[in-house]
């Protein structure tokens, strides 16, 4: 059998081409279908899900807390892997992973018509103490100076002591959709002497915030819009040592699950803003520790 050979001309596309047309395909599907797709609304089923999966981390926070070899997460990962990441972040690098967390029988743990994105990110901050590292992470009212453009507007609601109430407003631009978020934080801070803490935020309310910065802006109610962020909870490990402090950052969302059809898209785009946003925060965190402790605070 003679195999035919097409005779249609090759496109002839030069590898950087062929990726820049790639992605702008991609550009024009996410803009097409994701800027589009429908409200979404918050089930009760989600979110009593979703309080399982942080109970989990908190609990497993909690059982490593106990052991003074173990409050670090990365103190429990095997010591190749460990030792990888400490060498990373002592050259200067931020090491950022996404966490599959998993059950007891292996399977991946996940929530009914949602999305869960649960991410670790740490850095090492030389020079640095645990009470300049505590002055940046506390410093509500200027996270819009330090951590912009992701955070447009911050301020203190309540503060007593180690706990705070406060409130942000969220902004994220892609090339297709800019989406604004007003949440409320409840934060508490966890002092284990001179050298260690751990701070546990959680979400209380996140509200959507439609036509942004315009005469008619207005919030949806909470678990309303477009689902692109119904929780977030975070918790920051601190460990002050001789030359410096390891800060460790766990951050854990809920969002709408992409439509089946548009999830190879979605998903991987997704993660990758995720993972880029995650590392920002981070080295902004650490110019401003290191900012404090140049001025001698």
């Amino acid at each position: 059998m003679i195999e035919k050979t097409s005779t249609r001309p090759a496109l002839g596309l030069c590898p950087i081409r062929r990726r820049l047309w790639i992605g702008l395909v991609w550009l024009f599907l996410l803009e097409t279908h994701v800027a589009n797709l429908p409200a979404a609304q918050l089930q009760s089923k989600t979110l009593v899900a979703f309080d399982r999966y942080v109970q989990r981390i908190e609990a497993r926070m909690k059982r490593d807390g106990e052991q003074p070899s173990k409050f670090l997460y990365t103190d429990s990962l095997p010591a190749r892997e460990r030792n990888q990441i400490m060498a990373q972040i002592q050259r200067g690098g931020i090491y950022v992973a996404e966490i599959h967390s998993r059950n007891v029988a292996g399977r991946r743990l996940r929530v009914p018509d949602g999305w869960v994105h649960h991410w670790f990110a740490v850095m090492y901050i030389p020079h640095a103490t645990l009470k300049q590292t505590l002055g940046v992470l506390q410093d509500y009212n200027r996270y819009r100076q330090l951590f912009k453009p992701e955070i447009v507007r911050s301020r203190v609601l309540q503060h007593d002591g180690n706990h705070f109430l406060v409130y942000v407003r969220l902004q994220k631009k892609t090339p297709w959709l800019t989406v604004t978020l007003d949440m409320d934080d409840d934060v508490n801070y966890f002092i284990l002497g001179r050298k260690r803490a751990y701070m546990i935020s959680h979400s209380t309310r996140v509200m959507q915030v439609e036509n942004a910065g315009r005469p008619d802006e207005h919030d949806d109610l909470p678990g309303q819009g477009g689902g692109y962020l119904w929780a977030m909870d975070s918790y920051w490990r601190l460990e002050q040592n001789r030359g410096g402090v390891i800060a460790e950052w766990e951050s854990v969302g809920l969002s709408r699950n992409a439509p089946f059809a548009l999830a190879w898209i979605i998903r991987p785009f997704i993660g990758g803003a995720i993972r880029s946003t995650v590392q920002s925060m981070m080295l902004r965190t650490r110019s401003a520790v290191q900012a404090l402790h140049r001025q001698g605070r």
